[in-house]
């Protein structure tokens, strides 16, 4: 067995410290949902062999979280907060200087609130604060199309006006100086407005005929546009419905008749027309 020469031992230098080489990076999320797994990492640095990664929750004091070979740590189950890290190359001739300082929001999500339906058009949308959050950025979307910024302020509520039909979702964010978090669930607001008080209908026509000792009346009109039912007058003539035309019978000769009719549906009910008197066949 050959011996060791000591001459040599002698010889050995001990490794540069990490400090003449690269300083590190560290790298976290800008911002992350509470509970969720997050990875800080940092780039190699030559002479390293092991790397101190250290953790602070605002501007509270340090704490080493990694002191391995890895160049990436996992961190799982941050309650919010702003979360700082920095990390620093070692070996055996010491540690290198920290890199400079990275942070992570970790948020916990706002909780949306809006009505499923609505019939006005207007309506106001709310949400949970977010304990590290001072402002909140509330977007939109109409029939699922792209995404809108609609407000970014510390309100946790906006009203929405003017609203036509269609399915209108939002979601929102909070966020703080470090970023913000995760956007919250969509709420989705379906508008169905009523329909406008239809127009007053035209072409009004009315005749009669006479056969057998009676006298028939026909009254008939166009369709107005949102109507769902007409209404004729005299109410003695007594109609109601959907129908564009009406027959009045009664016995006897023909006598002087006029009518009117107006149209209607759950909104309200139109004008009613000019009179328009029966004429002979």
């Amino acid at each position: 067995m050959a011996a060791t020469d000591p001459a040599a031992t002698k010889a050995t230098k001990a490794p540069a410290s990490p400090s003449s080489g690269t300083t590190n990076s560290a790298a976290a999320p800008a911002t992350t949902t509470r509970g969720t797994n997050r990875r800080a990492a940092s780039n190699a640095v030559a002479a390293a062999t092991s790397y101190q990664l250290e953790e602070r929750l605002g501007s509270g004091s340090w704490l080493l979280i990694h002191n391995a070979g890895a160049i990436s740590a996992a961190v799982t189950g941050k309650a919010a907060g702003t979360y700082g890290y920095r990390v620093r190359g070692c070996n055996a001739a010491g540690c290198g200087p920290y890199s400079a300082l990275d942070e992570t929001l970790v948020s916990a999500v706002s909780v949306i609130t809006a009505a499923a339906a609505n019939s006005t058009g207007s309506y106001a949308v709310s949400w949970t604060g977010v304990a590290t959050a001072t402002s909140y950025r509330l977007e939109e979307r109409v029939n699922s199309g792209a995404w809108t910024q609609i407000q970014d302020s510390a309100a946790t509520s906006a009203s929405r006006t003017g609203k036509i039909d269609g399915t209108y979702g939002y979601r929102v964010r909070g966020c703080d100086a470090a970023g913000c978090g995760a956007y919250s669930a969509e709420a989705s607001v379906v508008v169905t407005l009523p329909p406008a008080i239809p127009p007053v209908p035209t072409g009004l026509d009315a005749y009669y005929t006479y056969i057998s000792l009676k006298t028939r009346y026909r009254f008939s009109w166009n369709a107005s546009p949102d109507a769902t039912y007409y209404e004729v007058s005299p109410g003695s003539l007594g109609y109601s419905g959907s129908l564009l035309s009406f027959l009045y019978v009664r016995n006897g000769t023909p006598i002087a008749m006029s009518f009117q009719v107006r149209a209607c549906n759950p909104n309200g009910c139109s004008a009613w027309s000019a009179v328009v008197q029966a004429h002979p066949l």
